[in-house]
């Protein structure tokens, strides 16, 4: 039997759905990982350092003037890490990829080898913020939808 689980996710938090199949023997699981915005963090803390009167603005390179997006590819490399270890131990089958439009492009580049046979469906959704009874029931209509029926 496959087990299918569903990344929901967008620039700073994801969740795992795990059980929507009722392969498991128990309740359905939920795994949520939130960002830890260190780029962010740092760029900020910048801005509010003291800086001497005569020193002129410091140029970066243009990819430290994101740190937003930089935050986004940390966060989807240690995400998917994650799910990778997940599927060589054999808990899943199958992995369904629902993210924003940004997010899901940087998870499309920083997909794992691992994963790659593992990922049937990825598509725009942002489904993030939604109650979990109301996730699970969004992500299983559009499953029935799809064709894509854990079995």
């Amino acid at each position: 039997m496959s087990v299918t689980w569903v990344l929901v996710c967008n620039g700073n938090r994801a969740r795992v759905l795990c059980g929507l199949d009722g392969a498991s023997a128990s309740a359905p699981l939920e795994i949520i990982c939130r960002a830890p915005a260190r780029h962010l963090r740092a760029a900020l803390s910048e801005l509010d350092a003291p800086a001497p009167e005569c020193t002129p603005p410091r140029l970066e390179p243009e990819t430290d003037l994101d740190p937003i997006r930089k935050d986004m590819h940390e966060f989807a490399r240690e995400t998917l890490e994650m799910l990778a270890r997940r599927f060589v131990a054999g808990d899943f089958s199958r992995l369904i990829v629902l993210a924003t439009p940004k997010m899901l492009r940087v998870l499309r580049r920083e997909m794992p080898a691992a994963l790659d046979g593992a990922a049937i469906s990825a598509r725009s959704s942002n489904l993030i913020c939604a109650p979990e009874h109301d996730l699970r029931r969004a992500v299983i209509r559009m499953l029935q939808r799809e064709g894509l029926t854990p079995s």
